[in-house]
């Protein structure tokens, strides 16, 4: 234990003098952001998916936060010649339903019709692209819920076995499904985990974690008309919402307009929001 904290005491200039290594470092592109398919999000991150940066995802059912996700996915692993390392924690989504939802926007059809589908060549080759996407060597999956504790030993023990690689990223699909008895306590731990491993690998990790927004969200978005002045998400309307504030730096609410009825609410401050006037 005494040996443990003896490491703490280091020299008052060490934290300054390894921030600038790491400055240096980002302007001699030895370390290089991964630009994502999302604008705004590269804005708000500096550029891109940085190492050392926890982004969280949240949403209702079905508002888009898988899909998120599985796009922040294909963006890690577009460049074949990077080496990366991908950790998928798949806790929500059963690989049978993300492979359907990828090819749905492949192809652009329903997905009842892609169960149906008796594929022309040009289909076929769509197809065989998105499923070549999750057999990629760069990715690992997991899809049974784990303990904090679990997840700490798994992920630790990847980056052990993929610490020579370029950058690695651990992705949470979703963080509500953590096991143990009480959620928000097993939310809160694991995002400590997180925070724990991220510092113990400096300039290596990239967390993205989803999670939920409660539904209390949706009986706000009922009353539109009645009082149409702040109907976006703020801290009260995320499930979890003192952890994820403690240890994300970066949190995106990922709302549909028409599934929540807000199609004509929906404007940009362009003064305070510049980097989301597009969008």
């Amino acid at each position: 234990m005494s040996s443990k904290l003896d490491k703490l005491l280091k020299r008052t200039n060490d934290g300054i003098d390894n921030a600038v290594k790491t400055l240096v470092k980002f302007q001699k592109k030895e370390i290089t952001l991964i630009k994502t398919s999302f604008p705004f999000l590269d804005e708000i991150c500096l550029g891109g998916l940085m190492p050392n940066l926890v982004l969280a995802i949240l949403g209702r059912p079905s508002h888009g936060k898988t899909y998120v996700a599985s796009q922040l996915k294909e963006d890690i692993l577009a460049d074949k010649s990077r080496d990366i390392g991908l950790l998928y924690f798949n806790w929500e989504m059963p690989t049978f339903a993300l492979l359907l939802t990828q090819i749905r926007k492949k192809l652009m059809i329903p997905l009842r019709d892609i169960l149906n589908l008796n594929p022309n060549k040009d289909q076929l080759n769509a197809m065989k692209q998105v499923a070549d996407q999750f057999r990629d060597e760069r990715l690992t999956t997991i899809e049974k819920s784990l303990t904090p504790t679990e997840f700490d030993y798994v992920c630790r023990k990847y980056i052990d076995e993929n610490i020579s690689k370029e950058q690695i990223f651990i992705v949470v699909d979703h963080v509500g499904i953590t096991k143990g008895s009480n959620k928000l306590e097993a939310i809160f731990e694991i995002l400590e985990v997180m925070n724990n491993i991220k510092l113990d690998y400096p300039n290596k990790l990239t967390f993205i974690v989803l999670g939920q927004l409660n539904r209390e969200i949706e009986r706000l978005w009922r009353t539109r008309d009645i009082n149409p002045i702040n109907l976006r998400v703020t801290s009260e309307y995320i499930y979890g919402s003192d952890a994820l504030q403690q240890y994300a730096d970066v949190i995106v609410a990922s709302v549909i307009p028409e599934k929540a009825g807000l199609e004509k609410y929906c404007t940009v401050n362009k003064k305070k929001y510049k980097h989301l006037e597009e969008h």
